[in-house]
């Protein structure tokens, strides 16, 4: 007995469910996306969720198609997961703004009164100078580029800066004089 083999591939076998489904999907898409996208003012994450409640959808199709109104289940289902996303995000947000509180004060703590002195006698300075300040020493830039960043001269800069520690000086001088 001779056996004859053949090389086709066969055909994945598309059943009416998956028809149905992949019909409602298409047709329902848009318009998820365009109602989640009213919900959430953000067009990326209305996308997401889009997704996610159809991934859902094909979870539990069976049962949805079933249902009077498939509809009602899946913008309920996007509604719901469009809530969970936004608590959750609150909750980062509430999350991230105790750590940088928490942080803020332990920085402030550690702070000597000497730098507390200083960052105000830098305050009562000039608004150009401060900002010469901050750009050379603080980021570190070198004058050519605070220069380009405040858009004035390397001689302009420089000048600043002199100004600037001259006012600090004479500022610590005074302090020091002072019995």
């Amino acid at each position: 007995m001779k056996v004859v083999s053949q090389a086709t591939t066969p055909k994945p076998m598309v059943d009416q469910t998956s028809r149905d489904l992949d019909r409602y999907c298409h047709d329902h898409y848009a318009a998820l996306v365009g109602f989640l996208g009213y919900c959430t003012r953000d067009d990326r994450l209305a996308e997401d969720l889009a997704q996610e409640t159809l991934v859902r959808l094909v979870i539990h199709w069976d049962r949805v198609a079933a249902m009077e109104s498939p509809d009602g289940w899946l913008y309920t289902t996007a509604l719901n997961l469009a809530r969970t996303r936004f608590r959750r995000r609150m909750t980062e947000r509430r999350a991230y703004a105790r750590v940088v509180n928490e942080e803020r004060r332990s920085s402030t703590e550690s702070i000597s009164t000497t730098e507390l002195d200083l960052r105000a006698q830098i305050r009562q300075l000039p608004r150009k100078q401060r900002a010469a300040l901050a750009c050379r020493y603080y980021l570190d830039l070198p004058v050519r580029d605070v220069a380009a960043v405040m858009h004035c001269s390397e001689a302009a800069v420089k000048s600043l800066l002199r100004n600037a520690l001259k006012g600090l000086r004479v500022e610590e001088v005074a302090d020091n004089d002072e019995p």
